[in-house]
């Protein structure tokens, strides 16, 4: 799992399949390709354990 936050808050929830949802709600100044096509506040990133 991911330790630190980059200008936002970290929410996970481990799913049945054994990886971890990450949810970052970003505040700040982020990337355009890092949300392609992702609502401008929430970023999806699938996590490996």
């Amino acid at each position: 799992m991911p330790s630190s936050s980059i200008n936002g808050y970290i929410d996970s929830m481990q799913l049945s399949s054994g990886r971890t949802l990450t949810i970052r709600t970003r505040t700040c100044v982020h990337s355009p390709s890092e949300d392609r096509g992702i609502p401008r506040r929430y970023q999806l990133s699938l996590w490996e354990k």
